[in-house]
């Protein structure tokens, strides 16, 4: 396993049940006082957890890359813009005050990807 695989398999272990599987399940009115909106209608919030679980699937595929010696590029960039977007929107709406532990998760996975592109060779050293 290198480096980047183990961000990518933190990454999937702490979003799926954290952040994907609340949004695909979770009742309407947990789902309207966690999200401090007044949620009438699940639609978009499943369409979120939707698009979660195709991120996570994004970042399994980064990890089989990894595993066939193939720098995953593409992986890491939208992880970049994911994560990053993530965080400024947090910080812009305020709401990265309500949700610490999310926005310094997003801040770091965005750190991890932004030293694994700058230095690619280290990213891919195998640690066990």
């Amino acid at each position: 396993m290198t480096l980047l695989a183990l961000l990518f398999s933190v990454k999937i272990a702490v979003t799926l049940p954290f952040v994907a599987l609340p949004f695909l399940f979770m009742q309407k009115a947990r789902l309207g006082a966690v999200m401090s909106v007044d949620a009438h209608k699940t639609t978009f919030f499943r369409l979120y957890g939707v698009a979660m679980i195709a991120l996570l699937t994004g970042y399994g595929g980064g990890i089989w890359l990894l595993f066939n010696n193939i720098f995953p590029w593409g992986v890491l960039m939208m992880g970049v813009v994911s994560n990053g977007g993530a965080s400024f929107i947090l910080f812009k709406t305020g709401a990265a005050s309500r949700n610490k532990f999310l926005t310094g998760f997003f801040i770091a996975v965005t750190l991890g990807l932004l030293i694994a592109a700058a230095r690619p060779d280290l990213a891919i050293i195998k640690i066990f």
